[in-house]
């Protein structure tokens, strides 16, 4: 996250953004408003606004990076039992009559060597 100042022709305001990956694409987002230039310096009572954003973003940083871990994830390959393979392949077999018996109900039959509709 980082700070960034706009600035109008009235005021400053100063905004809390961080950049993130859309599709591909960099771009920024605002996390928060922290106000203008002349709020922060009432709020803060003479302290440079600027300097407390900077210092603020620090600390926002600080908590980001305590919450973000490290996952490792271990993955152990054991081959399907027989009893395993002997149910997939029925669930295999009645999917495949399924599927022709949706194809053929269409009434649509394409046969390679003659290239034409039936």
């Amino acid at each position: 996250m980082r700070l960034s100042v706009s600035k109008s022709k009235n005021s400053t305001s100063l905004y809390v953004i961080q950049s993130i990956y859309d599709k591909g694409k960099r771009t920024t987002r605002v996390v928060e408003k922290l106000g203008t230039v002349a709020e922060l310096q009432q709020k803060l009572n003479g302290q440079d606004p600027i300097e407390w954003a900077k210092s603020y973003i620090e600390e926002l940083n600080k908590r980001e990076e305590e919450q973000s871990r490290e996952v490792i994830v271990r993955y152990s390959f054991q081959p399907a039992s027989s009893a395993q393979q002997q149910f997939l392949a029925l669930r295999i077999s009645f999917l495949s009559a399924f599927i022709s018996e949706q194809y053929f109900s269409t009434g649509i039959f394409y046969h390679s060597t003659l290239s034409k509709y039936y």
